[in-house]
């Protein structure tokens, strides 16, 4: 199934959505821009074996053109792992979040009943 969207469009999701991307068709955009957040909560721990099995596709089929090659698209799990996170560690208090006051997003409670 495709869906067709217009220029300006917006299409929101979460991680349990299978998705992949299309080529871009011929039409009046010559590209497409895409911007992805992603938000980790601040009390999610580092799981090297989440952060390894994300590695497995790469590893076990290769990078680059082929019928089965897979092109990793972030390298956030490695990031962070560079920057210090063991496994179990809080993910917040690593180094790549050494700038978590600026980043952090707090829950406020509504004074309206």
């Amino acid at each position: 199934m495709e869906d067709e969207f217009k220029p300006g469009d917006v299409l929101l999701f979460n991680k349990t959505v299978v998705h992949r991307s299309i080529m871009l068709g011929e039409g009046e955009l010559s590209r497409r821009a895409a911007y992805v957040m992603r938000f980790v909560d601040a009390e999610s721990h580092y799981d090297l074996q989440r952060a390894r099995d994300l590695e497995y596709p790469a590893e076990q089929y290769g990078e680059g053109d082929g019928p089965f090659a897979y092109n990793k698209i972030s390298r956030l799990h490695i990031e962070i792992a560079e920057a210090g996170a063991a496994n179990g560690d809080l993910i917040s208090n690593c180094a790549y979040f050494s700038d978590r006051d600026r980043r952090m997003m707090r829950r406020v409670q509504s004074s309206r009943a």
